[in-house]
């Protein structure tokens, strides 16, 4: 029996429509709803071709171009499709997932509808209904001279030649409708300003039907779902809608491009739900929609479990906790949420996904029964879901040996048009496989386990039926599908297995050099593997696959300035500039650079620009924060962490910084409780360390180090607290246990340079010279971007001796950091020891006009000023060092040495004394007194 072919169709606004047989287009064609601009696409993954080049559709193309140069129009309207002007307007309602089900119906109205009846209603979507021409009045048609029926066709044929002109265009200049991306699809995003408005029954009728849809957990109605929410959205101010766009959004990523523009429309559906209100329940599940469609799990785990803890019964948030905790291996967890799911759901017929899902962990435990009763529950509900299928069908095969009945229902599920994940399909064909091997066909087994080997090489079952059977050759033969690599490394990627994830990531990239999401998830796993110069070479490489992908630059940018190149990554947010100089993205990258520079009015100011463009970006409002607190406006800075927090109330980071800025402005008692509320709530390591951070800064060093203890024991390998505790141990002059967490600390995070960075100055304060030196060179070898670490190279050679080599290490830290200071007094130290007075009244100089503005610079000019013999300007010199600091005892004792060169004796002897008045337990006491004597026994 041949199959039927079908097609999805694309407007060149990127709404897809279908799947539709040939039969369907023909018709739609000749009702006007498609006029020969779209493209179109076997379906589930076909190539995107525009709907004139295929020959079942340019005749019919072609008629309809000479129906409208008739003298009747047809008439296109369609009444299902129509939206009448009616007087009462739909009002915003704010409700959760649940209750938004519950709206839709009334007490006597079940949800489930009329699928057929549908079928002839909806198919078209939203993008339809924008298509059709607009009704034309019926007028008196003058006689018009009579024209050949060749020569009226071949105007036509020169029509349709103009219009696949254009179309090839489109083609040409749309650098996603390539072979690499055949069967994926594009996210549509609702319009912003629509002025027609829905009226309630209008929008009763159509979130019913678009939650039918959703329910149904294919493909293809998650497409139509998101036609149907989309006009929801625009057409009403329904905040509940939102709920189920983004979540069918995040149903649609792994099928879609997966580019900046799909990422667009994600954000600026999250974009308007928090403009209509940011603290509203859409809000929240858009906000942790947008964290998962950028890969960030962990965040939005994070941010589901603070909002489960307040409020269990959230319907969406239930099912994704399900899903991590599936991801984890944690089945039964994940099977606990997915039941809720079940629960909340009403009224029933529930969400299939969610049956689907609570069935599989019950066949992961092996509660087969259990597992056997949700597969038919959802079967009963929803007949024609392929996959509930297949995974009854190897139930009944595994454990129950019902043969027949396995084979029925798998077979019955791969044949279907639904798409099947890669995993479940390679499932099922091992099934088959060994069922094959069971009734003695070993050939057929060979061949169903290959398939299943190409279709997921993770499978090893599989690998093991192939090997036995057909030995290593045959497994070798075998090439892999690595269309489902990208979904393995996500799947990696939430069970936090970052080797696995890049290895899936990076094979995919290799296997596709256009596929540039692949080459940046495979640079964001090697940077949680510690990877860093990896995995910046990897996001450089989805930079280059995809130059408009925008997210690949903030994220190069963003991983280049932690590493401290803020030259590299502010080059790398200006090339994204020219790509949208409107992504509030950009501003909020050069923001974090010039905070991570210390360059703190900058940080506001493109915090700001960020802000101006996209008023709830969480991150920009958390960095313009840290940039007031840090710049001394404890006022301004505590406006906008608390709106962060507003925003997202599970920000341990926001948390943080809001109890630092209360320190600020009530005391630190204030910050100190607002911790450990916080602690005694949700016992978070990053509470913890907060609060040992504030005690250390108030000096309480040993409640301090008893906090950081109290960390370690939750989590003996977070490295921040392992640095922190280093560092208030060498405060505390313990340098051994110092060391020691401080070296830890580089074990876990061999690509950090800071802990060995801070070790090297533990040893240089302990008078360690030679120890400090190589772990500033080992700094160096990690990172030669760290700042100031060919600085402390530099004073680590010069307390050994070795100052030209000191003198080297300046000039390279001048190079990278030209507009600081200490590489210039380092130059300068290092000339005055080889005795280059000059030189080092230059360098000196250089250091005062980088901002080295204190007593001790001057006099230290003033000193080579002296050794050159310029003894006029060093007099000058100590003078201004006196008006900054005028009991500091250096500069009498510079200035003895000043008129002892002079021959000033009486001077001389005063400032000498001088010095060791102030200085009574000075060092080099001793020296002194045997000048004042020489002095004095020369004046007598």
């Amino acid at each position: 029996m041949t199959e039927t072919v079908q097609w999805l169709i694309r407007n060149k606004d990127g709404r897809i429509d279908g799947p539709y047989t040939t039969a369907e287009v023909v018709k739609k064609i000749r009702a006007g709803f498609y006029l020969g601009e779209e493209f179109i696409s076997k379906y589930p993954s076909g190539r995107w071709n525009p709907i004139s080049y295929d020959q079942n559709f340019f005749n019919t193309l072609l008629e309809v171009l000479e129906d409208e140069m008739g003298e009747t129009p047809k008439n296109t309207k369609n009444p299902d499709l129509e939206i009448t002007d009616e007087s009462e307007d739909f009002v915003n309602v704010d409700k959760d997932e649940g209750a938004a089900i519950r709206e839709v119906i009334d007490n006597k109205t079940p949800l489930v509808i009329d699928v057929e009846v549908e079928e002839k209603k909806v198919h078209q979507g939203k993008a339809v209904s924008q298509k059709k021409r607009p009704k034309r009045k019926a007028k008196r048609v003058p006689k018009k001279k009579k024209v050949s029926k060749r020569t009226q066709r071949a105007k036509i044929q020169w029509i349709v030649a103009a219009v696949v002109c254009l179309v090839v265009y489109f083609v040409i200049s749309d650098g996603t409708q390539t072979n690499t991306n055949e069967g994926r699809i594009r996210l549509v995003a609702p319009r912003e300003k629509v002025s027609q408005k829905m009226t309630r029954d209008q929008y009763r009728t159509r979130m019913k039907r678009a939650i039918e849809y959703f329910r149904k957990d294919t493909l293809k109605d998650y497409l139509r779902a998101q036609d149907a929410f989309v006009e929801i959205v625009e057409k009403s101010n329904d905040l509940s809608a939102y709920s189920f766009l983004c979540m069918t959004y995040r149903e649609l990523w792994p099928h879609s491009l997966q580019d900046e523009k799909d990422d667009k429309t994600v954000q600026t559906v999250l974009r308007m739900v928090q403009k209509n209100n940011p603290a509203s329940t859409s809000s929240s599940v858009c906000l942790v929609v947008s964290q998962w469609t950028k890969g960030k799990y962990e965040d939005a785990f994070r941010m589901m479990s603070a909002h489960l803890l307040q409020s269990p019964g959230l319907v969406f948030f239930n099912q994704m906790t399900g899903d991590i905790y599936a991801s984890r291996k944690d089945y039964r967890a994940a099977s606990y949420y997915f039941a809720k799911v079940r629960e909340l759901w009403t009224p029933p017929p529930t969400w299939s996904k969610a049956i689907l899902q609570e069935a599989r962990m019950y066949r992961k435990r092996k509660v087969f029964g259990t597992a056997v009763k949700l597969y038919r529950k959802l079967l009963k509900d929803n007949p024609h879901h392929a996959v509930a299928k297949i995974e009854l069908g190897i139930v009944e095969f595994e454990p129950f040996q019902n043969i027949s009945k396995s084979q029925d229902y798998i077979r019955s599920g791969l044949s279907s048009n639904q798409f099947i994940p890669k995993m479940i399909e390679a499932e099922a064909y091992v099934t088959l496989a060994k069922i094959s091997r069971i009734q003695g066909d070993q050939k057929q087994a060979l061949k169903m386990a290959q398939k299943a080997f190409a279709t997921d090489s993770s499978n090893e079952d599989a690998r093991e039926i192939i090997v036995n059977v057909g030995g290593l050759k045959a497994l070798n033969a075998i090439t892999i599908d690595n269309v489902n690599m990208v979904y393995l490394g996500e799947q990696y990627m939430k069970m936090s297995n970052y080797t696995a994830a890049q290895a899936e990531f990076r094979a995919a990239f290799e296997a596709n050099k256009k596929n540039a999401f692949a080459a940046l998830r495979a640079g964001q796993a090697l940077w949680k593997l510690n990877q860093s110069n990896e995995a910046i070479a990897w996001v450089k490489k989805s930079v280059i696959a995809d130059p408009s992908f925008l997210r690949s630059y903030l994220i190069l940018a963003d991983y280049m300035s932690a590493r401290y190149d803020y030259v590299g990554a502010i080059e790398v947010l200006k090339s994204a500039r020219e790509i949208n100089r409107h992504h509030h993205g950009i501003y909020r990258g050069f923001a974090l650079v010039e905070l991570r520079r210390r360059n703190y009015d900058g940080a506001i100011r493109f915090s700001e620009k960020a802000l101006q463009l996209y008023d709830t970006d969480i991150e920009a409002k958390l960095i313009l924060a840290k940039a007031y607190f840090y710049a001394g406006d404890a006022e301004t800075a505590f406006k906008f962490v608390h709106q962060a927090i507003e925003l997202d109330s599970s920000n341990e980071d926001a948390h943080g910084t809001y109890a630092k800025i209360l320190v600020s402005l009530q005391g630190t008692q204030a910050g100190i409780t607002y911790l450990e509320d916080l602690i005694s709530r949700y016992d978070k390591i990053s509470y913890i360390r907060s609060l040992g951070e504030i005690l250390a800064e108030e000096e309480r060093a040993q409640e301090a180090i008893q906090v950081y203890y109290d960390a370690l024991r939750k989590n003996p390998k977070d490295k921040p607290t392992l640095m922190a505790l280093g560092r208030i141990l060498q405060r505390e002059k313990d340098y051994t246990g110092a060391r020691d967490y401080l070296l830890e600390a580089a074990a876990i995070d061999p690509s950090d340079a800071e802990p060995l960075f801070l070790t090297g100055q533990l040893y240089l304060e302990s008078n360690k010279a030679a120890f400090g030196l190589k772990q500033f060179e080992r700094v160096i070898d990690v990172n030669k971007k760290y700042p100031l670490a060919h600085y402390y190279a530099g004073l680590a050679l010069l307390s050994l001796g070795r100052n030209q080599e000191a003198l080297e290490m300046a000039q390279a830290e001048k190079r990278l950091n030209p507009g600081i200071s200490e590489p210039y007094t380092l130059a300068a130290d290092a000339h005055f020891k080889m005795k280059q007075y000059k030189l080092c009244t230059g360098e000196y100089q250089q250091a005062i006009a980088k901002g080295l503005d204190s007593a001790d610079s001057y006099i230290r000019l003033a000193r080579c000023q002296r050794l050159s013999g310029a003894l006029d300007a060093a007099l000058t010199m100590l003078t201004e060092a006196s008006a900054r600091e005028s009991g500091n005892p250096n500069v009498y004792k510079e200035l003895g040495a000043l008129y002892e060169m002079t021959g000033d004796r009486i001077k001389a002897v005063t400032s000498y004394n001088r010095y060791l008045q102030l200085s009574p337990q000075a060092r080099d006491k001793s020296s002194i007194k045997a000048k004042i004597n020489k002095i004095q026994s020369a004046g007598e």
